[in-house]
């Protein structure tokens, strides 16, 4: 990262300021939210990702939400407002507003997207590109790729940040 990274904050957008995650983050093809009420699932078959309600035992599906081509993996920002998936066909990852069910974005990254983490305060997402051997830093406010990171000859398929900062 460059100096002063770490002192900014995001009063606004999708990684407001004060917000931390209580777990780490790590790339899976399901994701639970902080509050352990939504679960959101990957449907690499059909390029769309499962809205599940688990709040109170719930477990209603809530809807599908047509995202990329095979999807991989999916965080959910620790203020559940969005969720991040990578599409690894697609080469791109999907901006879902939680609230209103619907993509709102896709943003271009390296070659076959696989893996991806969320730093705990939500503000950069951190995606493992396997096919171009990279590392994709995504600012979350404003869903812009800010800096990539070359890995030669591994195919990085997964990444993992974790919460012990304190």
């Amino acid at each position: 990262g460059s100096p002063g990274e770490t002192a900014e904050t995001a009063p606004e957008g999708n990684a407001p300021a004060g917000v931390i995650a209580k777990n780490s983050s790590y790339s899976s093809p399901i994701a639970i939210s902080d509050d352990d009420s939504l679960v959101v699932v990957t449907n690499t078959l059909n390029g769309t990702i499962s809205l599940i309600n688990v709040a109170g035992d719930a477990n209603t599906k809530l809807t599908e939400v047509q995202v990329g081509d095979e999807p991989r993996s999916v965080v959910i920002t620790p203020n559940k407002a969005f969720a991040y998936v990578t599409n690894q066909v697609s080469g791109t990852v999907s901006v879902v507003d939680l609230a209103s069910q619907a993509k709102v974005a896709d943003i271009p990254v390296g070659a076959e997207p696989y893996g991806i983490a969320l730093t705990p305060d939500g503000a950069r997402a951190y995606v493992a590109n396997s096919a171009s051997n990279t590392v994709s830093i995504i600012d979350t406010t404003t869903n812009s790729v800010v800096g990539t990171i070359n890995i030669p000859g591994v195919q990085p398929r997964g990444v993992a940040i974790t919460n012990n900062n304190g």
